[in-house]
């Protein structure tokens, strides 16, 4: 069972993940509607690059937390 802290960052955690999440669908498609702006295509390719690194640090979290 999880302390009250390890819950509250699990569920940071998993917030933090969907609104990361939700910027890389909103770049992504605003990329493939207007593919001429250089700057969606790199807001696009930042928060991808963001949501795999958010996606490997939340597993180590989820591990740590379910070893102890």
């Amino acid at each position: 069972m999880l302390l009250p802290k390890e819950e509250y960052l699990l569920i940071k955690y998993r917030v933090t993940g969907f609104i990361i999440l939700v910027m890389t669908i909103l770049f992504l498609g605003l990329d493939l509607l207007n593919s001429s702006n250089k700057l969606l295509a790199l807001l696009s390719a930042l928060f991808s690059l963001l949501t795999v690194v958010w996606f490997i640090y939340y597993n180590k979290k989820v591990r740590k937390f379910s070893n102890n």
